[in-house]
């Protein structure tokens, strides 16, 4: 979901629903990280696109207001 986002916005200007589905993806791309347990394999990963993807999903919401 989160290569599906930053693709949709490459290359702007582009119109509101698209910036809209994009901050859509980021959303679920955020709360699927969330779901990964800490202590396994792939928390620090997990922790670290976290970050990323909020960065991202902060500049969308930003755009849309």
């Amino acid at each position: 979901m989160a290569m599906e986002a930053a693709i949709l916005v490459q290359n702007p200007p582009h119109p509101q629903e698209v910036w809209q589905k994009a901050k859509v993806k980021w959303q679920q791309s955020i709360n699927l990280l969330e779901t990964i347990p800490e202590g396994t394999f792939y928390y620090q990963q997990a922790k670290d696109k976290l970050s990323t993807y909020r960065t991202n999903y902060i500049a969308i919401s930003t755009k849309l207001k």
